[in-house]
């Protein structure tokens, strides 16, 4: 085996690992959280204040508008 083979073997070896993984961990919290936990959790946010939630813009200074002359 080459070295180039090797490295190819070990890459399909990670990738095939790493795609158990994520079918583990999709069951486990599939199995560990119940289905309107899972789907809904964006509505638990619904009922805040926007305008606290809101980004605040810098306050424009006087410095930073004026050209370094270059």
């Amino acid at each position: 085996m080459t070295t180039a083979s090797i490295l190819n073997l070990l890459a399909w070896v990670l990738s095939a690992l790493i795609a158990a993984w994520l079918i583990h961990d999709v069951v486990r919290v599939a199995r560990t959280h119940d289905e309107k936990d899972l789907i809904n959790a964006a509505e638990m946010f619904d009922d805040l204040d926007p305008q606290a939630a809101a980004p605040v813009a810098p306050a424009a200074s006087s410095s930073s508008s004026k050209e370094d002359g270059r």
